[in-house]
């Protein structure tokens, strides 16, 4: 399907023939939507509260999968580590969200990091506790299935795009997850309250920190976003949302026009050479 201009988009959005142009997954998921207060008080009941200071881990890797954490108040840092020591952010959790959910998958570690980006308050439940708690409540369950079924969307995106997205349509895309996760209005844009460097982003999106500096500096300058220090300001939302939902590139053209070609050789009408240009999957 052909990309459509951003008018077109409005108009069969407002028309309601149209899904909205961001993805549900996107949004927030609050672990206790929809739930009674009963529980909710049986739930904190049942925990143990924490309080973590700024750059503070909660969680490593190696930690033993049997805790399940809410988080209260506050921002955490989801993040793995490579062989090499490079971290890869995964996502930024939000008050209302749940994260070592190695814990209920019956990994016996919970296989990432997390630290508080900023000041945080997080209760801490037991595995058999949290299991208990699922069977007795649907409500309960049920959003915590939509919680790791959009995290699972998320990791599915991200496979996808580094497949067949350049960097910039990538990166657009990046920044309106994160405006959408941990950002906050601020005088008429959207403020991402996690302070990310240029090698995280190039982390997260499958490039490298020279592309991606090059990358926001282009977005700067054309106005759609700011940025102060290590704070990105999001200025043209809507922009930035046409630009991650841009045409396909033509390297994927490309790969049609080589399958015409091998399906002219079957054919018997020539002999198919293609010289492909290699290029770097960081650098798309």
């Amino acid at each position: 399907m052909e990309s459509r201009s951003l008018n077109e988009r409005r108009s069969l959005e407002s028309a309601g023939n149209m899904e909205p142009a961001l993805p549900w997954y996107w949004k927030r998921v609050n672990l206790f939507e929809g739930i009674e207060d009963d529980c909710c008080r049986a739930f904190f009941a049942s925990t143990e509260k924490h309080e973590y200071v700024k750059g503070r881990h909660i969680l490593f890797a190696n930690d033993p999968g049997s805790r399940i954490l809410y988080l209260s108040r506050g921002l955490v840092k989801i993040y793995s580590l490579s062989e090499y020591g490079e971290a890869t952010i995964h996502w930024f959790c939000v008050p209302g969200e749940v994260f070592g959910m190695g814990g209920i998958t019956c990994s016996p570690y919970q296989m990432i990091f997390a630290q508080s980006v900023e000041q945080s308050c997080v209760y801490a439940m037991t595995r058999p506790k949290f299991e208990e708690f699922i069977k007795t409540y649907p409500q309960l369950s049920l959003n915590v299935i939509k919680l790791m079924g959009a995290r699972l969307r998320l990791a599915c995106d991200t496979v996808s795009e580094l497949a067949s997205q350049r960097v910039d349509r990538r990166l657009a895309r990046q920044l309106l997850r994160l405006a959408e996760n941990c950002g906050h209005k601020k005088n008429g844009g959207i403020e991402l309250r996690a302070h990310i460097t240029h090698q995280e982003f190039a982390n997260m999106i499958g490039s490298c920190r020279q592309t991606v500096t090059a990358t926001l500096q282009d977005f700067r300058d054309r106005g759609l976003i700011d940025m102060v220090g290590r704070c990105i300001i999001i200025l043209a939302t809507d922009e930035l949302r046409e630009l991650g939902e841009g045409a396909q590139q033509p390297y994927m053209r490309m790969n049609i026009r080589v399958g015409s070609a091998v399906e002219n050789a079957k054919a018997g009408r020539g002999r198919i050479a293609p010289t492909l240009a290699r290029q770097s999957w960081r650098d798309r």
